[in-house]
């Protein structure tokens, strides 16, 4: 659903298009950003009505940098200035109206997308932690910077000619943070990443974002200007839960692997159990049910090990600790998901990997006394965004995820 109504008449202050610093801003219609902590940089599609034939008159082609520029003022969180910077790909959906006007979709990236599939690398790390490999790795090859939370222990690995976001994302993989592998790697700006485990983005105060999602009314006027009120009202809202077959089988609540070791001639066995690497997670499971606790037999992984075959810490070696971890960590981000659309504003974009408070209507009709959902209020991680603009208006589409519910069930 898409509300193109702003919270009020004005919000969007500055809406300006330009392709290779050409205003192109009164033949688009709309534009679309997208910011994920799955995918390693951002997308744009900048929806055209061309009456002029600007394809061929700029023209349009593949790397022309596109700038969407905007102001909002919404006498809330986010407001200010913000551009964004793109590389137009492709330009695709081409429909000729009639003779004088055709519509046509330029589907853009960021700077770093188009470096990473011109590079490779070629490399033997020893001796480093994961995050100062990916680190590395993003300022040689892409130019940018990574904020991260440095691994538990130092690696020895040769990344095999793999382009450069292919390696950080094996990086990711392996790192961990307190025994859990649970890290992200995402775009926060322009060249600059983020790759750090998500319980910290998830529970820690200094990843908040500070706002307030809710279905109530912000920015209440008091003597007739609006207080300071970092709340933003929700125009819209879905909930998806579980899919607790699939989960099953891809080793959510519990997975096995089983290593038989070449050295010493012996099997070996271990059972992740969900909460092991997240002691919180463990006590505020959403589930009760000896179905789900004895389930190490739907995913089962093996590993012939050779251990010393490495003289310096060989991720091989550690495969115990992250393995079981990693496959339940990413699928926590598919769980209890919240989308909800907000006013649209200009800093929102700092929001993504940040986590956020959350108020939705109580669902249990039995109890007066709950005016909010006592299970799924409270703590949410941001995802996914997406940001909706036009002339008309400015709102935002995220994508929220309740990594473990306030009480148990």
């Amino acid at each position: 659903m898409l509300n193109t109504k702003p919270s009020r008449y004005g919000d969007l202050k500055k809406f300006i298009i330009t392709v290779d610093g050409k205003d192109v801003s009164l033949a688009v219609d709309s534009v679309e950003i997208y910011q994920d902590l799955f995918t390693p940089t951002w997308s744009a599609h900048v929806r055209f009505n061309d009456t002029t034939n600007l394809l061929m008159t700029i023209p349009f082609k593949p790397g022309s940098v596109l700038t969407v520029s905007i102001e909002t003022e919404n006498n809330g969180p986010g407001d200010g200035e913000k551009e964004f910077e793109f590389v137009v790909y492709r330009i695709g959906e081409k429909v000729f109206q009639n003779h004088m006007q055709q519509t046509y979709t330029l589907f853009c990236a960021s700077r770093a997308f188009l470096f990473n599939q011109g590079k490779r690398v070629s490399k033997c790390y020893s001796e480093k932690k994961a995050t100062a490999i990916a680190a590395e790795i993003v300022s040689e090859h892409l130019g940018g910077s990574v904020e991260s939370t440095e691994a538990d222990d130092n690696v020895h690995v040769i990344i095999p000619n793999w382009s450069p976001f292919n390696a950080v994302a094996w990086c990711c993989k392996h790192a961990t943070n307190k025994r859990a592998a649970d890290y992200v790697f995402f775009q926060r700006d322009s060249d600059s990443y983020v790759m750090k485990p998500m319980e910290e983005l998830y529970n820690s105060k200094s990843e908040s974002c500070g706002v307030v999602f809710n279905q109530r009314p912000a920015e209440i006027k008091k003597d007739g200007e609006y207080e300071n009120d970092y709340s933003v009202s929700i125009f819209h809202y879905e909930v998806e839960h579980y899919d607790g077959a699939s989960n099953l089988s891809a080793g959510y609540y519990k997975n096995k692997k089983l290593s038989y070791d070449m050295v010493n001639k012996k099997w070996e066995e271990k059972i992740f159990t969900y909460g092991d690497d997240c002691s919180d997670d463990a006590q505020m499971k959403s589930w009760d049910d000896p179905l789900f606790d004895g389930a190490e037999d739907a995913n089962v992984t093996f590993l012939p090990k050779h251990p010393g075959i490495h003289e310096k810490h060989s991720y091989l070696d550690k495969q115990d600790i992250w393995e079981g971890s990693r496959k339940s960590a990413i699928q926590k981000l598919d769980q209890e998901k919240l989308f909800i659309q907000v006013p649209g504003s200009a800093g929102f974009n700092e929001f993504i990997g940040k986590n956020c408070e959350v108020e939705l209507p109580s669902q249990q009709d039995m109890d007066p006394e709950e005016k909010l959902d006592k299970y799924r209020k409270g703590r949410y991680l941001i995802i996914a965004m997406s940001h909706m603009l036009s002339r008309s208006g400015y709102v935002c589409n995220l994508e929220l995820v309740k990594k473990r519910l306030e009480e148990s069930v």
